[in-house]
């Protein structure tokens, strides 16, 4: 099961022109500045928006060929929708809204809600809150249940807009954590717009980057990382980033070890400032926790300081200022001492 995307359509002074696929299983984020058409995707696959030309295939049935060629209507494209201010009816109990998909379709109330429950439980909604209304909810709690009421139809496509955008920071790591876990679960193609790099890295095998209605750059984190193709996607990636294993405060990243001040056990992904990052001639002491030499590969300077790119066992971005390049005498080539604050490391569930 796959979906194939190659569309256009023209929505007040937007132009979208949009081409990517998504495989069954692959979680693919739509990410770009606002305005850059990641939502009107997202509504043209869900059938929400018509499409001028172009064609939507879910597994090679045509959902969208345009004015002239064949459409099938919302309720009939078998898409779990997950939208960013949830759309929970807010007279229905929680375990209601999620049992609607269900008795809409024709199955009987009891065994609706039966099935609705369980979904709750399965996103971690407790049996106290399931007849609630959801103005009695917090954020993270409306996301359980939207999320729940996409998955209870059993749909072949999953689509979330902005699923974290109405989550406080206290909450939103765990439910990141969750939310990956879910689309994990989901055999069919899954596509979330995002509009934080860091919700990308987390939930995504893949990202689309959209600037102006088009897609600038399709690849894996890695490639966008080490390849970005645009101003923005370079911006928006200038981080180092870096994908490892955490254990007891440390993560573990090709032969380097990272102690870190907020661990997450498990599979992470680990980000440092440029400017985060230490250059010493010979070995520091002090409060560091993390050191290893490397050598220079490149300098580059930029609008207001100095990249210096490392290589080694784990290469890594520095950015200093020019004093700092004469007084430590940097050049290509040459061993230098990095060190990186265990406070200025961050880490993501991934």
């Amino acid at each position: 099961m796959s979906l194939s995307v190659d569309i256009r359509l023209e929505r007040g002074s937007l132009v979208l022109d949009a081409q990517f696929e998504v495989a069954a299983g692959e979680t693919v984020a739509l990410l770009g500045p606002n305005g850059a058409g990641k939502t009107s995707c997202l509504l043209a696959i869900a059938g929400l928006l018509r499409i001028d030309c172009g064609r939507i295939e879910l597994s090679g049935v045509v959902l969208d060929a345009g004015p002239s060629g064949p459409f099938v209507r919302p309720a009939d494209r078998h898409t779990g929708v997950v939208f960013q201010d949830h759309l929970l009816f807010t007279r229905l109990s929680v375990v209601e809204n999620v049992a609607y998909g269900m008795r809409s379709r024709g199955k009987p109330r009891r065994s609706s809600l039966d099935a609705a429950a369980a979904w709750l439980d399965r996103v971690g909604i407790p049996r106290t809150h399931h007849q609630s209304l959801p103005g009695e909810l917090s954020g993270g709690q409306a996301q359980r249940v939207a999320l729940a009421r996409a998955l209870a139809t059993s749909p072949r496509l999953l689509l979330l807009d902005e699923p974290l955008a109405a989550v406080d920071a206290s909450a939103r790591l765990e439910l990141r954590r969750e939310l990956r876990e879910h689309l994990a679960t989901f055999e069919g193609p899954r596509v979330v717009v995002v509009h934080a790099i860091a919700d990308a890295l987390a939930l995504a095998d893949r990202i689309v980057v959209l600037e102006q209605g088009r897609v600038v750059q399709d690849g894996t984190i890695r490639e966008l990382v080490h390849q970005p193709k645009t101003r923005f996607v370079a911006d928006l990636v200038g981080l180092n980033c870096f994908l490892g294993v955490c254990r007891d405060s440390v993560v573990s990243l090709a032969d380097v070890r990272f102690t870190v001040a907020s661990p997450a056990e498990g599979d992470v992904v680990v980000t440092v400032h440029p400017r985060a990052v230490s250059l010493f001639r010979e070995r520091p002491i002090g409060s560091p926790r993390n050191i290893w030499q490397a050598p220079i590969v490149a300098i580059e300077p930029t609008l207001h300081r100095i990249r210096v790119q490392l290589g080694g066992p784990l290469p890594i971005v520095a950015e200093v200022t020019q004093a700092s390049v004469h007084d430590l005498d940097l050049r290509q080539g040459r061993e230098v001492w990095v060190a990186v604050k265990a406070t200025e490391v961050g880490v993501s569930p991934r």
